[in-house]
Formats: structure tokens, C-alpha cells, sequence
């Protein structure tokens, strides 16, 4: 160090020389910086098609293109005379010194950590941008800058409309889809009411009382069988008291005879009759004409019945021998032995009753009427 010290001190000497000289011979330049707040995105990811985290740097980046295009560099240059006629070239900026005007423009993000409203953890987020432009005066610097803000607020009022059309067009469509769904919602709901109109939770007052009116028709139906019964246990009681073989009469006192009782009288009458008179009186003649009448009427009535049971019983026969055969075909619960056993179980009735209904087979065997 001591041998080149005085090299040393001579080259410090001149690279101080230098510097001071360049400061003050250089040109001054002034830089003007303008600071953007980013606001949060309202609208959702479907509308936007980017991620809350890159939204805002894709934002800038679309915004810094659009603002320092050839065209809006060339009016800006224009509007406040930045550049000699010799730059232009039908109206534009020439190459050389629109590289020149974009060098002196900085768009720079600025960044904080922030916490993400999902995932709960922190994360750097771009929260504004410093739009910048250097010039040799101080006044240009800050019109031009003020600008260069206005363009870039110019820029993203036109961007939101265009994304707020396109988000109005999304929400029409998604609208139209909304009402076609609800009206064929709307339909399938009154479709279904009117399948299950009583087991609505709206007609469940009206099944109540629906429900009220039938128990109450159930007691009443109840009371009056009730009615009907104790009736009917009286009748039988007096039916007891009756005798079997009691006369009955007709609404003006007068004896209604039946056949039987009719030729019991005659009978009576004309054995009382023959021992006063001769058989060709005509008391006689008449009573003797009168117990014929009624003897053959009797005995064709009776005749009548025995045929009638006879054919029924003949009908009987056939049907059971027809299920006995059948039987050994089909099993029991088979459809055309059931059919058989249920008219056989019918004629089984009618015989019976063809048989409750015979006339008796003498004049002391009568039935109570």
C-alpha cells in the first residue's frame, strides 16, 4: 500500500473528478409514480375464469398491454410532445422511440402477505400497482403520469363492462334455466296434488273433520242397530207368546183359512150336514163339489212340490258325482272345484227349503202359520 498509494490516491482522485462532473453536466430527470389500489373481485370464478390469487396479476398484466399499445403510446406522445415530427411515420411512433417511451413507463405490482378467507393460512396477495414515467421535466413528468392513471382507469372501466355484459349475459341464461326448472317443478307439484289431493298437509283440517263426521255416522249406525237388535229381542219374545196354531184374522175381523183349514171346515160341515140330509141334497152336492176342488188343488200343490224336490235332488246327484270325478284332477283350492262346491252348497239350501215348504200329509200335521 505504501509503494501505490499515490497511484492509488491519483485514480481516486480522478473517478471523483469524473463523477462530480457527470452529476452536475448530466440532464436532470424527474420520475412521477402514481399508486393503484386493487380492490377484491366481486365477481365469482365462474364469471371471471381465474383464481381469486391471480386475478389481480392477470388484471394488470391485460391493463399494462392494452394501456401501452402502439396506438396509445403514439397519442400520448402527440398529446403532450414528447417526441420531434422526425419520430412519427404516418401518424405513429417509430420503432426506436416507442421502445425509448416504453422504457421510461413502469408498471410494478405491489404485494402483502394477507390471510386467505378458505384455506385460513397466509399468503402473498397483490393489493395495488405504481404506475411510473420518467422525464427531464418535472411538470411533464407528472401530466404525463397523470395520463398514463386515467388510461389505465379507462382501460379497466371498459374491461368491467365488457366482463359485466358478459356476467349479465351468464345470469340471463342461468335465469332462463332457473324458470324453465321451476315451471317444470311447478308442474310435477300440481301433478302430484291433484294424484294426492286428501293426503295433503293443507287438507288435513278438512280430513279431520271428514274423519269426525264418519265416527259420528259410526255411533249413530251403531245406536240404531243397537235399536234394531232390542227390537228384534222383543218380537221374539212376543213371537214366544203366540200360539202355533192360533187363527188369523183380517183387518175387519173376519177368520183367514188357508187350504188345509178351508177342507178341515168343509169337512167338519159336511159330516154334520150328512146326517140330516140325503146325498142328493144340494147342501150336500155343493160341499161334496167344494172338498173335491180343494183335495185336487191340495194334491197338485203337493205333487208339484215333489217333483220340484226331485228334480233338484237329481241335480244334486249329478253335481257331486261331477266333483268326485274332478276331484281326482284338481287340488282342492283348483277354481272349478270351488265353483262346484259352491253350487252344490246352493242346491243343498234349495232342497231344504223346497222341503220346509211341503204341505202336510194329513189334516192334523199342520205347520204354524
Amino acid at each position: 500500500m505504501r509503494r501505490r498509494l499515490f497511484s492509488v490516491s491519483v485514480v481516486a482522485a480522478l473517478v471523483l473528478v469524473a463523477g462530480v462532473s457527470a452529476a452536475l453536466l448530466m440532464p436532470a430527470s424527474y420520475r412521477s409514480t402514481a399508486t393503484i389500489l386493487v380492490e377484491q373481485e366481486e365477481l365469482s370464478q365462474e364469471v371471471t375464469g381465474t383464481e381469486k390469487s391471480t386475478y389481480a396479476d392477470r388484471r394488470i398484466n391485460v391493463l399494462s398491454k392494452r394501456v401501452l399499445s402502439r396506438d396509445n403510446l403514439s397519442k400520448l406522445a402527440k398529446e403532450f410532445e414528447l417526441f420531434e415530427e422526425i419520430s412519427y411515420q404516418d401518424g405513429e411512433l417509430l420503432r426506436s422511440a416507442l421502445e425509448d417511451l416504453r422504457t421510461r413507463i413502469d408498471v410494478e405490482t405491489v404485494t402483502a402477505e394477507v390471510i386467505d378467507s378458505k384455506m385460513r393460512f397466509q399468503v402473498s396477495a397483490t393489493i395495488a400497482f405504481n404506475v411510473s414515467f420518467v422525464a427531464k421535466d418535472h411538470l411533464k413528468a407528472q401530466l404525463v403520469n397523470e395520463r398514463l392513471v386515467q388510461m389505465f382507469f379507462e382501460e379497466n372501466s371498459a374491461l368491467l363492462y365488457r366482463g359485466s355484459a358478459a356476467a349479465t349475459d351468464l345470469f340471463g341464461r342461468e335465469e332462463s334455466q332457473l324458470a324453465q326448472r321451476i315451471d317444470e317443478q311447478e308442474d310435477e307439484l300440481r301433478l302430484f296434488k291433484e294424484k294426492n289431493v286428501y293426503t295433503l298437509p293443507e287438507m288435513q283440517s278438512i280430513n279431520i273433520q271428514g274423519l269426525e263426521k264418519i265416527n259420528d255416522q259410526i255411533a249413530s249406525s251403531r245406536l240404531q242397530l243397537k235399536t234394531l237388535h232390542e227390537q228384534r229381542i222383543y218380537l221374539e219374545s212376543e213371537l214366544v207368546r203366540l200360539s202355533p196354531s192360533a187363527i188369523a184374522y183380517d183387518a175387519d175381523g173376519g177368520r183367514v183359512l188357508g187350504h188345509e183349514d178351508r177342507l178341515k171346515v168343509l169337512r167338519a160341515e159336511y159330516a154334520a150336514k150328512k146326517s140330516k140330509y140325503s146325498r142328493s141334497h144340494p147342501d150336500i152336492k155343493k160341499l161334496r163339489r167344494e172338498i173335491a176342488s180343494l183335495e185336487a188343488e191340495l194334491k197338485a200343490l203337493a205333487d208339484q212340490q215333489v217333483d220340484a224336490e226331485k228334480e233338484v235332488e237329481a241335480e244334486l246327484i249329478n253335481l257331486r258325482a261331477e266333483r268326485a270325478g274332478v276331484k281326482s284332477l284338481y287340488s282342492a283350492d283348483h277354481p272349478t272345484l270351488k265353483s262346484l262346491d259352491g253350487r252344490i252348497e246352493s242346491l243343498a239350501r234349495q232342497l231344504q227349503e223346497e222341503q220346509g215348504r211341503a204341505l202336510p200329509s194329513s189334516l192334523v200335521d199342520l205347520k204354524a202359520d
